[in-house]
């Protein structure tokens, strides 16, 4: 059994602890000696490196990037924006219902989507077929000339 003093003991024990440790300075870990030839005049910048091109990121691999004394490089790397990719044109039929998937709700009572304004399940009729699958991100559709999958959009950028 636990007796008070025991408990008052361990409690000072874990106070020396814990003032010895907001007392010390913190440890920094050491890394092993950089190569001779470090520091080297900075690489010149190229667009976009390649994935097969190590040399590059070499002397950052070879130093101890969060030392006190450590410089900020001469040159430092950007990388290439995202190309956007062009909208794909696609006709649409104008005797098809067009259907627009607005949500998923997921529950342990079966998935639901919200299509347009109203609420389906799987096996309900909706877009000139009925819907066969409804998993966390699409729903699929079966029509007569083919399966029609429907996408939740992407989420806007939020607002600053």
């Amino acid at each position: 059994m636990i007796t008070p003093r025991t408990l008052y003991a361990l409690a000072a024990g874990f106070g020396l602890v814990g003032a010895t440790l907001a007392i010390s300075p913190p440890l920094r870990p050491t890394a092993a000696s950089p190569s001779a030839s470090w520091p080297h005049p900075a690489p010149v910048r190229r667009l976009s490196p390649t994935a097969h091109d190590t040399n590059v990121f070499a002397g950052i691999a070879a130093t101890d990037v969060f030392s006190d004394t450590r410089t900020p490089p001469a040159v430092r790397f950007t990388p290439d924006p995202i190309p956007t990719r062009a909208p794909v044109v696609r006709r649409v039929s104008t005797d098809e219902p067009t259907v627009h998937l607005s949500g998923i709700a997921i529950t342990p009572r079966g998935a639901t989507a919200l299509i347009g304004s109203a609420i389906y399940r799987v096996g309900d009729r909706v877009g000139g077929g009925s819907v066969a699958a409804i998993t966390d991100s699409t729903v699929v559709i079966e029509r007569a000339h083919g399966p029609l999958v429907l996408r939740l959009p992407l989420p806007r950028k939020p607002r600053p």
